[in-house]
């Protein structure tokens, strides 16, 4: 999957119809592809992780829109919304799906 290829399934998942958020889910993209190589010591990022990238992306996104939620208001009822949830940086998420790296790990000869 591109970086464009993975913007547009962020997107699509997420119901994003705009670009106003296209620059920080790109640095997303970024950020955990550096990472990824980095961690598994490659020369290039392995395509076949780009699903685990959409998904730590749209996690970290659904998990912000929650912890930005204070209240819900339903008729004249009003949920008042308790986070217990400390908001992750995206590297949290990738560190939660280290099992998942081990495979790539070390299996490139530089």
């Amino acid at each position: 999957m591109t970086n464009s290829e993975i913007l547009s399934t962020v997107k699509l998942l997420l119901d994003i119809s705009d670009t106003s958020q296209d620059a920080i889910i790109n640095y997303y993209i970024s950020a955990l592809q550096r990472r990824i190589v980095n961690i598994c010591c490659l020369s290039s990022f392995p395509t076949e992780l780009s699903d685990l990238v959409v998904d730590i992306i749209v996690r970290k996104i659904q998990d912000d829109r929650i912890d930005g939620l204070d209240s819900v208001n339903m008729g004249d009822t009003n949920i008042k919304i308790k986070s217990s949830k400390d908001s992750k940086n995206i590297i949290g998420y990738l560190e939660e799906n280290m099992s998942e790296l081990q495979n790539f790990q070390y299996t490139e000869v530089i």
